[in-house]
């Protein structure tokens, strides 16, 4: 069975925001805390729920005059997820 595009419109109709901009990476191995270290990051608060995520990355960028970026990290498995609200760490070559 071949897929198209009409089979990922549930992403933009779901996390309209998110869609707009982002990059999703997988790290398999390291922890959230490893990783954060690794990209020469710092720990912030706790976030809760995309438009969370969201919000913080763009006050972040504003903030930062886009020096520093928000990335939101949590476990799937044995992997680590990196969330990135208009973000482009994990397409990096350098950082990846």
């Amino acid at each position: 069975m071949t897929k198209t595009g009409a089979d990922y419109a549930w992403f933009e109709n779901d996390f309209p925001d998110l869609a707009e901009a982002y990059c999703f990476t997988l790290v398999r191995g390291p922890a959230p805390d490893d990783v954060v270290s690794r990209l020469d990051g710092r720990k912030e608060r706790s976030l809760h729920g995309i438009a969370a995520v969201v919000d913080a990355a763009f006050a972040r960028y504003d903030l930062e005059g886009g020096e520093r970026q928000l990335v939101a990290l949590t476990t799937v498995g044995a992997w680590t997820l990196l969330i990135e609200a208009n973000g482009y760490l994990g397409v990096t070559e350098e950082r990846a």
